[in-house]
């Protein structure tokens, strides 16, 4: 069966041409962002606020002229690898921008220097490059379970990150969004095949061919293909529940904070999941008992807080920390600047982000 992937970081439809991109085309020259006419639109302003052309946007729609009508939707195609732009809408979030272009909050946040999380309707993102998330066009005979098993993620994270229950029965042509991690890109080069690239960068042969769309196993020399950046840290296996655990720990910690310090937080717990001195789960680390004090790690588990809801801001910052990034560079601690205790105040200082010192 021939699965079919749209293009990486699209939210609707891929549109390459080669009149219009060199003969090998980057893995990340060419995606679309959709569009909805306004008053006083122009082809020539659109493709102005969006680093494109108006031969690409008419191509791209199959216009029969450069006339458009306001509330009618275009597809945009942008180029990544140039620098995107986005026009932010009303309604728009951090999280609901990146999804469309399969980017982490803080990635966006990073990029455009976001502290607080919050844009507003008018302000122009700037759009980087190495997304974490792919759209994929359900095909017949697929399950969340089956679309799962291409992407080495499982059924319950693509049923939380498109709003569905893990029962969801699929419809051909759906579009879902599926966790990829941070991809980067890979010149193939003589000898080369899926298998090799695929043991190379840790992966199997059923990611690289899922996330590029591939009918075959056939791969050319110099032909760009997506595969997932390389981590010196490694991965940290989860549940559905213990993401929303880790956002909920978040949020109790943090929720007031910048959001790259509520990402840090996220990245803490990850660091203890990977470091030989703490417990080897998320569930593990957030509960731990200090065998010293015999106190939780945590305040919001002693506490309680830690049964409250997640908020957006906190789901938003453990999915990117769960997607590799680590504003912290390692950190294993944080805590409140202003605290006392010698020992956290003696240990060395990774970063110090918002109100939240993050230590070694």
């Amino acid at each position: 069966m021939r699965r079919r992937i749209l293009a990486f970081l699209q939210a609707t439809v891929l549109t390459v041409t080669m009149s219009l991109l060199p003969a090998v085309i980057p893995a990340q020259a060419q995606v679309t962002v959709p569009y909805t006419v306004v008053p006083g639109d122009t082809l020539y302003l659109i493709a102005g606020r969006y680093n494109t052309s108006v031969r690409a946007i008419v191509y791209a729609n199959n216009l029969g002229s450069d006339s458009i009508y306001p509330g009618q939707n275009l597809v945009i195609p942008v180029s990544l690898a140039a620098g995107a732009l986005y026009n932010v809408q009303p309604g728009d979030t951090l999280y609901l921008v990146g999804r469309k272009y399969g980017l982490s909050s803080y990635q966006l946040a990073q990029e455009n220097g976001i502290t607080n999380g919050v844009i507003y309707p008018g302000r122009t993102l700037k759009i980087p490059a190495g997304g974490t998330s792919v759209p994929y066009v359900v095909q017949p005979g697929d399950t969340l379970a089956a679309v799962a098993g291409y992407f080495n993620t499982t059924a319950g994270r693509i049923a939380a990150d498109n709003g569905l229950s893990p029962a969801t029965a699929l419809s051909p042509g759906q579009v879902l969004i599926v966790p990829t991690g941070p991809l980067s890109t890979y010149t193939v080069q003589p000898g080369d095949s899926l298998y090799t690239i695929a043991t190379r960068y840790k992966t199997t042969v059923a990611f690289v061919t899922a996330v590029n769309n591939l009918v075959s196993n056939a791969i050319y020399p110099s032909q760009n293909i997506f595969v997932p950046a390389p981590s010196a840290t490694g991965t940290v296996v989860y549940t559905a529940a213990e993401e929303n655990l880790l956002a909920r720990l978040i949020t109790a910690e943090a929720d007031g904070e910048p959001f790259a310090a509520q990402v840090g937080v996220g990245a803490v717990v990850l660091n203890r999941v990977k470091s030989p001195l703490f417990p080897d789960t998320i569930t593990g680390v957030i509960y731990e008992i200090d065998p010293t004090t015999g106190a939780y790690q945590f305040t919001p588990v002693l506490n309680g807080w830690i049964n409250n809801p997640a908020s957006a801001s906190g789901i938003a910052a453990a999915r990117d920390a769960l997607a590799g990034q680590d504003p912290t560079n390692g950190a294993l601690y944080y805590f409140n600047t202003n605290v006392t205790n010698q020992w956290l105040q003696s240990l060395p200082v990774a970063i110090v982000i918002g109100d939240l010192k993050f230590s070694y």
